[in-house]
């Protein structure tokens, strides 16, 4: 009665697909027929929906069953199998001038951005739901018109804000990388800068408040200016109210060991995981010891 087309290089993939949900088909009364056609490059997938009582009772509905069960599977195989393969082609064409390796990662980066917008509203993974949606929308307003879907080319012509969508998705990718890359690069310079100082102070313990961070030396006594001048201005009896001056201030000292006190009250998680870097095995985060006691016992008390 009704037949349909699927033209695809891995058209046994959708093949599979189709095949296990036969049976919701039939739930609906509804028996189709499928088979493979292999001509090279793209093999045909040929789909069609039987005559029974079913049909004959209700043929409009019927069809309308039947292209949006094709158009469901189509919309699973393009955004579980294609998408991915849709995001290399992107990077390499527009991207060609970072190497495979970067192209890799930034492909990585890429696939996060999608994975993200997935993972919005994750309860109901709104954002993945509404695109596939829409895309079966599409196939389902092509097929009313057309008997024969070629994805590739579908993809290309009737998808066109899908592919804006995957476009963005590797710009941010790219963006992500190198902001990534200039870290690495800064993460290395302030580790030289480490290396081939002296330590001023061997011992430093950070004491991590609601909005600043005091510097202690091995006595738990406030770090003396005298080491610092460069950053007098900004520094005052040990407490520094900003995270990039907690770094500028490690750096000039360059001590061997840091213990970090408190660590459940930071707020900004990338300072301490910057100076972790920074220092490797010399950065120590404290599990609890008498000064982060005394320090939560008066914090409770100024709250009381």
């Amino acid at each position: 009665m009704e037949i349909l087309t699927i033209g695809d290089s891995e058209i046994d993939l959708i093949h599979k697909k189709m095949k296990k949900e036969l049976k919701l088909l039939e739930e609906e009364g509804l028996n189709i027929s499928l088979s493979i056609d292999i001509p090279d490059p793209t093999f045909f997938l040929n789909c069609q929906l039987n005559e029974n009582k079913t049909v004959k009772k209700n043929p409009t509905k019927a069809i309308n069953i039947f292209h949006y069960y094709i158009a469901n599977v189509i919309a699973d195989y393009i955004i579980n199998n294609k998408e991915k393969k849709l995001l290399e082609k992107i990077i390499q064409k527009q991207y060609n001038y970072f190497n495979p390796k970067e192209r890799e990662k930034i492909l990585d980066l890429s696939l996060n951005v999608l994975n993200y917008r997935d993972g919005l509203y994750t309860s109901t993974n709104i954002y993945k739901i509404s695109k596939k949606v829409r895309i079966i929308e599409e196939i389902v307003k092509y097929l009313e018109t057309n008997k024969k879907l070629i994805i590739d080319g579908f993809i290309r012509f009737r998808l066109k804000y899908y592919m804006d969508d995957l476009k963005d998705a590797v710009a941010t990718g790219v963006e992500d990388y190198i902001m990534e890359k200039e870290y690495n690069e800064f993460i290395r310079l302030l580790q030289y800068f480490v290396d081939i100082q002296e330590p001023k102070i061997e011992t430093i313990h950070i004491l991590v408040g609601q909005n600043n961070y005091t510097l202690l030396n091995e006595n738990y006594s406030p770090i003396e200016n005298e080491y610092l001048e460069e950053l007098a201005t900004e520094f005052l009896d040990g407490e520094i109210k900003y995270g990039d001056l907690l770094i500028s201030s490690l750096i000039t000292i360059a001590p061997t060991r840091i213990y970090i006190h408190l660590m459940e009250k930071i707020k900004n998680k990338e300072i301490i995981d910057t100076i972790q870097k920074v220092f490797n095995n010399r950065a120590i985060i404290c599990e609890g010891c008498d000064i982060c006691r005394e320090n939560t016992k008066q914090r409770d008390k100024s709250q009381n």
